[in-house]
């Protein structure tokens, strides 16, 4: 199969899971070679504030999914292509809930940096409110909470300390599957010519929406049952790996 597209995840995937955390020079080398071969494109939980370091440092210049797959954005002029919000009143009640548990609670509307602890809220119409960071033990809990008061999507991303994670709350209509699918559209291919490269358990709605599901060798379990191919570890470059196998030497 001749693929047309990649499109991967950052933290865990085209990085190591750190706030700080640059692209290694392979994968540089091997994104920019695949560029002039494919489309490629970011689809991360990360708002574009802290989304832009690796994005850039990348030099992408296809369009990229962003903040927990509620916007598709351009690289280069930081467009706003398309962009799914959840209204005020659910915004309110997911608040509600979640301010009741001692988690770190930030509106990606008021997310400029990564916080070093909670911000003032104001409720508005909002594309992502996220939750952590949480024990992986204790997620199941705020989860079916948020559920019993909104509809709404919910995600979990890796942590940045060992085993914990990140909530995304976004609306029904917002996930990375969802742009994904919008993406196709900017890039111009079908689902089946898209390699999709995540770590994480929400990039299981990213494997939905591509034809080759590619999870990390540091992906989590669940994400491994689900794709067609493991790739090495981050520290190993396992996204340049996957590059240079799929799309640079077309193995397959």
């Amino acid at each position: 199969m001749k693929y047309k597209a990649i499109i991967f995840d950052l933290d865990g995937t085209a990085i190591l899971n750190a706030q700080d955390a640059m692209p290694s020079e392979r994968v540089k080398e091997a994104v920019k070679k695949a560029e002039k071969l494919i489309k490629v494109s970011a689809a991360t939980g990360r708002p574009d504030s802290t989304a832009f370091w690796v994005i850039d440092a990348l030099n992408l210049e296809n369009p990229c999914v962003t903040t927990a797959g509620t916007q598709i954005i351009d690289p280069k002029t930081k467009e706003i292509l398309w962009k799914e919000s959840m209204p005020a009143e659910t915004v309110k009640k997911v608040l509600e809930v979640v301010d009741k548990f001692p988690y770190d609670v930030v509106l990606a509307s008021q997310y400029e940096t990564f916080p070093e602890g909670p911000r003032p809220q104001i409720i508005t119409d909002e594309s992502v409110i996220y939750v952590g960071w949480l024990p992986i033990s204790e997620s199941s809990e705020i989860i079916n909470k948020i559920k019993s008061v909104a509809e709404v999507n919910i995600h979990a991303a890796l942590g940045y300390d060992k085993d914990s994670v990140g909530l995304h709350v976004t609306s029904l209509n917002a996930s990375k599957k969802h742009a994904i699918n919008k993406l196709e559209e900017f890039l111009g291919v079908k689902k089946e010519e898209i390699i999709g490269v995540g770590d994480s358990n929400n990039d299981l709605p990213l494997f939905e929406a591509v034809g080759l599901k590619v999870a990390m060798g540091n992906a989590t379990d669940e994400l491994k049952k689900n794709a067609d191919y493991i790739a090495p570890r981050v520290e190993d470059d396992g996204l340049a790996e996957v590059i240079e196998k799929f799309v640079l030497n077309n193995t397959i």
